[in-house]
């Protein structure tokens, strides 16, 4: 099935891998990718489908509503601006524009977990302000930008921490040394 390489080619694991997540030989894996063999079990489709985050319906070319259709390109682009919360959705950034492309529907399980990633990341631009108690409103059109800005900020200041670490241990050997 060539749907099972396309994925595996978005997540870039070896066919070992996936033969071993969906229970099965490396070489009736391959057997199923290669379309050697026709019917693949359905349940060998749900494991696939279930451990990578797609509509098992994907895989048997059922059509999608509208809605969904909608609902997936909205929840797309809460988080199409900001890298890091690829890395949260334990997902390749080729798998996300895979989704965004419409080559890929995922399941909804999937769509709710990006939902969440952007109402976490939502709450954190809308908080209180400790000071004066006051709502921070920024209109909600600005928060991919303003989340992608803030987790540059936080990688700076990770490389940054980084570098001072680095620094104190040099100068620690130093002294040492001069003991």
């Amino acid at each position: 099935m060539e749907k099972f390489r396309f994925v595996r080619n978005l997540f870039g694991v070896s066919q070992a891998d996936v033969a071993m997540v969906i229970g099965v030989p490396q070489p009736t894996y391959a057997k199923y990718e290669s379309g050697r063999t026709k019917k693949i079990p359905f349940g060998i489709v749900k494991r696939f489908a279930n451990y990578y985050g797609i509509d098992v319906g994907w895989f048997q070319d059922e059509l999608v509503s509208d809605e969904f259709r909608k609902t997936i390109r909205q929840s797309i682009d809460l988080i199409q601006d900001y890298s890091e919360s690829y890395k949260r959705l334990g997902v390749p950034t080729a798998f996300l524009e895979a989704i965004r492309d419409e080559k890929i529907i995922p399941c909804e399980a999937f769509i709710k977990n990006i939902q969440r990633e952007y109402l976490k990341a939502k709450e954190y631009i809308v908080e209180k302000d400790d000071e004066t108690g006051e709502t921070n409103e920024v209109p909600e059109s600005s928060y991919p930008q303003i989340i992608g800005e803030q987790t540059k900020e936080i990688v700076r200041l990770k490389k940054t921490i980084d570098h001072l670490n680095a620094y104190i241990a040099v100068l620690e050997e130093k002294l040492d040394h001069q003991k």
